[in-house]
């Protein structure tokens, strides 16, 4: 299955020390959301924004595995199309907190891993400068 993975999941490290098969890894595109960072990352709406990240294939299994964690449970399935390199799109499911979940406040530490994270992925600069202003 396809994930479209923009916060601290996208580290490939991260995932194979949690027994999850990460496969398949390519940069992506999201065209209509923009990346807020609370206490951790989630996407909102926004028609104007195109968040970065990483489409990542994992077993149906790992994946509803990965999200069962407490810290993370809240987040919920979307069905995304995600534009890759090559501008060809590809449906993926992403996590988004629900609006009435949304957090609030900021969470410096996060968006400074965030931030190394995506710059060591090469993301662009402008996305970096979205993340750490």
């Amino acid at each position: 299955m396809d994930v479209f993975f923009y916060g601290l999941f996208m580290d490939e490290r991260l995932l194979k020390q949690q027994g999850l098969a990460a496969s398949n890894v390519r940069f992506a595109r999201l065209k209509g959301y923009r990346l807020r960072i609370a206490q951790r990352a989630n996407l909102v709406e926004d028609t104007e924004a195109t968040t970065c990240g990483l489409l990542i294939d994992l077993p149906p299994d790992e994946v509803l595995r990965l999200y069962s964690e407490p810290s993370v449970s809240d987040y919920q399935p979307v069905s995304v199309c995600a534009q890759l390199e090559d501008d060809s799109e590809q449906p993926a499911i992403c996590y988004l907190l629900p609006a009435d979940k949304s957090q609030k406040g900021s969470n410096t530490e996060y968006a400074k891993k965030l931030y190394d994270l995506a710059r060591e992925l090469r993301f662009p600069d402008d996305y970096l400068a979205e993340i750490l202003p």
